[in-house]
């Protein structure tokens, strides 16, 4: 998967970031974690960051690219913290997505306890395979069961092999990538970017609007007395074999002409009988409610369907 890895220490660990991230660090048990943003004080994100949080450190999942310059910026505002960063090398972070995800994980050899399956997102546990050490979470989005295991990367090379005899099946990165539009999932550098705010692009889970300071909070606080937003991530589908749609295509709608623009489009492929689709999002304005939309390409008009949350 890409993903960079970063284990926080010292005994300032939680107190730091909670006070420094904009999620609640601080409510999450040893074994548990929580999703949350590292802010500029413009309340732009400067990275995601998924947390897990242990008995004597913090292990920080951040997109790939961002291991690095994310645990700078986090160590460069530890000035009076007994609190360090340090970035993860030569471990491999594997997703395994679907509803017998944990089924194949258990003929493959891993141990995987049951609070683990059966409890809430950020749910975590230390596994060990082929004599090494590793460890296991229950992450959110796919739109289904998804299991991350990190173990050094001879280790993982075995266990992907043993998946693979238990029955799983490798995903390409276009499956992939029509997986994680289909389910709404956001890229970093794609959907995510400097100039958005977390709340258009639906990251309210990674923001704890009940504690104290953090850096970026003053004008997240100013949006959210606003009430309001004036653009949003949304799900869309459209059939294929016309004009060719890619990111950046232009969306217009009957209750608004500049409705907002494609982010991310793929290719969902055929499932159960049903013909295969396009998926894509995109950044659509606050007064276009879910329904008919027109995408504006350079081939023609593709009439799309803008999708309720879920």
């Amino acid at each position: 998967l890409p993903v960079d890895l970063i284990s926080g220490t010292g005994t300032d660990r939680i107190t730091f970031l909670h006070r420094l991230l904009s999620g609640n660090v601080a409510g999450a048990r040893a074994g548990g974690g929580c999703h949350a943003l590292l802010l500029n004080p413009k309340g732009h994100i400067v990275s995601d960051l998924q947390l897990l949080i242990g008995d004597d450190s913090v292990r920080m999942m951040v997109p790939a690219g961002l291991g690095q310059s994310t645990a700078d910026a986090l160590n460069r505002y530890a000035i009076m913290d007994d609190f360090a960063a340090v970035p993860v090398a030569g471990q491999r972070v594997m997703g395994i997505v679907g509803p017998k995800a944990a089924e194949l994980l258990q003929k493959a050899g891993v141990a995987i306890p049951e609070a683990v399956v059966a409890g809430g997102a950020w749910t975590h546990h230390q596994v060990t395979y082929a004599d090494r050490e590793g460890w296991l979470a229950k992450v959110p989005g796919w739109g289904t069961l998804s299991l991350r295991v990190v173990l050094p990367k001879v280790a993982a090379a075995l266990l992907s092999d043993a998946l693979t005899k238990a029955g799983a099946v490798s995903m390409d990165a276009a499956a992939a990538e029509a997986l994680r539009v289909a389910s709404g999932d956001l890229k970093f550098g794609v959907e995510i970017t400097p100039e958005r705010f977390p709340m258009e692009l639906g990251l309210d889970d990674a923001i704890d609007y009940s504690k104290g300071c953090y850096l970026g909070q003053e004008p997240i606080v100013r949006i959210r007395d606003r009430g309001h937003v004036n653009w949003r991530v949304a799900r869309l589908r459209f059939s294929l074999g016309g004009p060719s749609v890619v990111p950046g295509n232009k969306i217009e709608a009957d209750a608004r002409a500049t409705a907002g623009h494609l982010t991310s489009v793929a290719t969902l492929p055929a499932l159960s009988g049903e013909a295969a689709v396009g998926v894509a999002l995109g950044l659509v304005h606050a007064t276009v409610p879910p329904g008919r939309v027109r995408l504006l390409t350079e081939a023609g008009v593709v009439d799309a369907e803008v999708l309720a949350p879920h």
